[in-house]
């Protein structure tokens, strides 16, 4: 999660703005920070889901990526399909790529608090869609930052490539 933002900026270094929840896991902030990069936060809505209409025209332009995390951490909401959707839609008009933090997926609940289906982002395809995953909560190996990244081949390709030689 962290290295994602500097490996994403040297392929395509003409967008310097990574967008993130207003609420979130500190370090999609702090990735940003470390790949010299603008770190936006994006404002949330009553439901806690990002606000796409509160992103500023000159912020989409800018952004490289949109960091959505489902189920929501810390919040614990759930977007679901229609507003991970709704959050391709408008990275893909604005070129920005979506990383998607699904390491709580396995932990996602309906209203009435059972067990529910995961949400994935890649149900809106792969084109400029990153679904980002982690063994620590699933496999219990906190701390090993363990996971694996799926969606966009050419995307996906990249980044292999860029590890190799980042000593990951």
């Amino acid at each position: 999660v962290a290295s994602l933002p500097r490996m994403l900026a040297l392929r395509d270094p003409g967008r310097d703005t990574v967008l993130y929840p207003a609420v979130a896991y500190p370090t999609y902030e702090m990735g940003a920070r470390l790949a010299g990069l603008r770190a936006v936060p994006v404002p949330l809505d009553e439901r806690w889901h990002l606000d796409l209409s509160r992103i500023s025209e000159a912020d989409a332009d800018r952004a490289l990526v949109i960091w959505v995390n489902e189920p929501g951490n810390p919040t614990g909401a759930s977007g679901g399909r229609q507003h991970l959707r709704a959050v391709v839609d408008w990275a893909r008009e604005c070129g920005a790529i979506v990383a998607s933090d699904e390491c709580y997926a396995e932990f996602t609940y309906d209203e009435s608090g059972s067990p529910a289906a995961p949400v994935t982002v890649l149900s809106a395809g792969h084109d400029r869609v990153l679904a980002v995953h982690s063994l620590s909560k699933r496999s219990n190996m906190a701390g090993l930052r363990a996971g694996f990244i799926a969606g966009d081949a050419a995307l996906v390709s990249y980044l292999g490539e860029v590890r190799k030689h980042a000593g990951l």
